[in-house]
């Protein structure tokens, strides 16, 4: 494939440009002629008509020859002549003498005959046929003039239009190469630049480089993240491992270390199954499995199933939860449940309090809240909270992989719901998601 040039650009554009002018040209030509011939030569034939009229009239009251007559009325555009009969067939012959006028030829070039005092004249209308084609090739002379101008025209403008392109098309080399920090910068001085179109391209072109770069940096963050989160665990499971082949190890500490094992592993598969949920929600958009059933009950069982984890910490929870029927995916926000009161027993201290209440604040959209009196957080936290594998205090990740709470984002986005967080350090902190009650397919 060819590289694109100035060059190049200017060539393909003049020979386009050249080739639509021609066949304007040729259209021009053809629907001038169509236009004026037929016109034309039926003007020519009623004009040769009003000759044979006055040219009788002349004879027959003015008592002129015909030699005289055709003097008088011949003049540049028309001729008046006397005509050998024997030019005639026998038909045309009898007809002219029969005093009917008698025409003959084609189109341009008809020849009116009639008997003038005993004489066969001849009205011809050489000079005036020949004004259409006159007409046509100065027509046709005068379109030639404009296509050598416009060629001109074209490939002049063709020079300063296929700058701004030739901008795009190296700084879009350059993104293909992975260098995503180029801009495009058109001098406004330039009639390419000056276009709308193209300037909305390099201003869509520079708003593509920003979004890939931003794009670029969100996967670096996020693989050196996922990499700082696998070692963590996996280093720990051999750590233990390797104290496990030691000799002399008591049952109790032999226990200690697998109860360890078992918890990295989970940690682990912790990790994998929520990165997995995430990659899925964000790679596409799934079609969500809208269902209606009783909001009040599935926040109950979620309850239920974590109730051992509540009891283990000596904590209490008040729920609020009056009935509430509404239309969503169940499974998905089953998910969102389950990290939020998960991140509240986990944050809680021992004998900790915990609330989780349910409300409608208008006809078209409920509340969620859950609330905790854990250490809290600082505005900075807060802000990103949601972030893939931020964890706030590095000193209080309690076993967490930062992926729960994006993960409860991504599925409220989808569900056309939203989340926000309260809290303030050592005051706890309090989620508050909205749903709407009937979301739009």
């Amino acid at each position: 494939m060819a590289r694109f040039t100035p060059k190049l650009f200017r060539r393909k554009l003049a020979g386009l440009s050249f080739r639509v002018l021609l066949i304007c040209l040729l259209l021009s030509t053809a629907i001038t002629f169509a236009m004026c011939a037929g016109y034309v030569d039926g003007e020519l034939l009623l004009r040769q008509h009003s000759l044979r009229n006055t040219a009788l009239d002349l004879y027959q009251e003015a008592g002129l020859t015909a030699q005289e007559v055709a003097g008088l009325l011949t003049s540049a555009d028309y001729l008046i002549r006397s005509q050998d009969p024997a030019q005639l067939t026998p038909q045309q012959l009898e007809d002219a003498q029969a005093g009917l006028p008698v025409v003959a030829g084609g189109f341009m070039n008809r020849v009116l005959y009639f008997f003038l005092g005993g004489q066969l004249m001849a009205v011809e209308a050489y000079p005036a046929a020949n004004l259409i084609v006159s007409t046509v090739l100065r027509s046709l002379l005068g379109n030639l003039i404009v296509i050598v101008l416009g060629f001109v025209a074209v490939y002049t403008l063709s020079r300063q239009l296929a700058l701004p392109l030739v901008h795009l098309t190296r700084a879009t080399r350059q993104i293909a190469k992975g260098n995503f920090d180029i801009q495009v910068r058109l001098p406004q001085s330039r009639l390419g630049s000056g276009i709308r179109e193209i300037a909305q391209l390099a201003d869509d072109f520079n708003r593509m480089a920003h979004e890939l770069k931003s794009v670029e940096y969100l996967r670096r963050d996020f693989t050196s993240n996922l990499s700082h989160e696998l070692k963590s665990p996996v280093a720990s499971i051999r750590g233990y491992a390797r104290l496990l082949q030691m000799e002399g190890l008591s049952p109790e500490q032999r226990q200690e270390y697998v109860s360890a094992i078992a918890a990295e592993s989970q940690r682990l598969g912790s990790l994998s199954d929520n990165l997995l949920r995430l990659t899925r929600l964000e790679g596409q958009a799934p079609k969500l499995a809208l269902e209606k059933f009783c909001l009040d009950e599935q926040l109950r069982r979620c309850v239920t199933s974590l109730y051992p984890q509540i009891q283990k910490k000596s904590q209490s929870i008040q729920a609020d939860l009056p009935r509430v029927l509404i239309l969503a995916d169940q499974e998905l926000l089953n998910q969102v449940w389950q990290n939020l009161l998960d991140n509240a027993i986990k944050f809680s201290p021992q004998g900790g309090r915990l609330s989780l209440s349910l409300s409608k604040p208008n006809r078209a959209q409920i509340q969620v809240r859950v609330c905790d009196d854990g250490p809290g957080m600082d505005e900075v936290t807060c802000q990103r909270i949601f972030e893939k594998f931020f964890q706030g205090d590095p000193s209080r990740h309690m076993g967490g992989n930062g992926l729960g709470l994006p993960l409860v984002k991504r599925i409220l986005d989808l569900c056309g719901g939203s989340i926000q967080v309260e809290s303030q350090p050592g005051q706890g902190a309090c989620f508050t998601v909205t749903l709407p009650l009937n979301p739009t397919p």
